[in-house]
């Protein structure tokens, strides 16, 4: 029997080193691997992307409908046209014939018990003209809304069983006067002409409707040049200055 010689051993037939087709063959695999892998992550940056957008537009979508109700979920949401709409030029009537219906669209709560009673004044200047705010202002022969005005001060009477946050925008739609950023009634903003709302003598930005209506606020609507603007601006709300509650207003 022959012996093998020193220091070498026979080798397995698997255990060959792999040729050089079998080792292109490897590489191949593993970057095919390495491509898959790739676009897995593509696709779920792609998704995580699209999940964000999504996100984001019903977030969008929830503010505004937190807007149209009030912020706090105690209005319900606006109706995009109410009855009655004036959009006309002033003066403006108290056309008080559909404010209730006008009232129940926009979620303002009844009269009640009037545990809740505030008030404010409002005034308006069209091109540096005085606007009259007329009397009944939301009320009927029979009812009210919980805004209305009695008498032709101005004075807008705030009364319901619980505190509600009442908003500038609230008593216009009451009223059936159009106003928005830039329109009162027949009147829009062009050229040097601008809608400008002061409270308490101080120019309040943005959207005038979400004004909130406090206790004795003096709100002066104004709309035309800067020229026009009465000067100076009434900011000084006066118990006295209504004859219907002298005193108690």
């Amino acid at each position: 029997m022959s012996k093998r010689p020193p220091g070498k051993t026979k080798q397995a037939p698997g255990d060959a080193p792999p040729t050089k087709a079998e080792r292109r063959d490897a590489a191949r695999r593993e970057r095919q691997e390495l491509v898959r892998k790739a676009a897995i992550r593509r696709k779920r940056r792609r998704l995580a992307t699209i999940l964000g957008v999504v996100v984001l537009v019903a977030g969008i979508a929830v503010g505004i409908v937190l807007a149209a109700s009030g912020g706090n979920g105690s209005k319900t949401p606006v109706k995009q046209t109410l009855p009655g709409m004036l959009t006309t030029n002033a003066p403006w009537p108290a056309n008080s014939a559909q404010a209730l219906t006008r009232a129940n669209d926009i979620g303002l709560p009844p009269v009640g018990a009037e545990t809740f009673h505030h008030h404010d004044i409002l005034e308006i200047f069209v091109h540096g003209q005085a606007v009259r705010i007329p009397a009944d202002i939301g009320l009927t022969s029979s009812s009210g809304a919980s805004m209305h005005t009695h008498d032709p001060t101005g004075i807008m009477h705030l009364e319901s069983d619980s505190r509600f946050p009442y908003t500038l925008g609230d008593f216009f739609d009451v009223w059936g006067v159009r106003l928005t950023r830039s329109c009162i009634g027949g009147y829009c903003a062009s050229g040097a002409n601008h809608l400008v709302v002061y409270v308490n003598g101080n120019a309040v930005g943005g959207d005038p409707r979400t004004i909130k209506l406090g206790q004795h606020e003096d709100v002066v609507v104004t709309f035309g040049t800067t020229k026009e603007l009465p000067s100076p601006i009434p900011k000084t709300y006066s118990v006295n200055i209504s004859p219907s509650c002298t005193g108690s207003c």
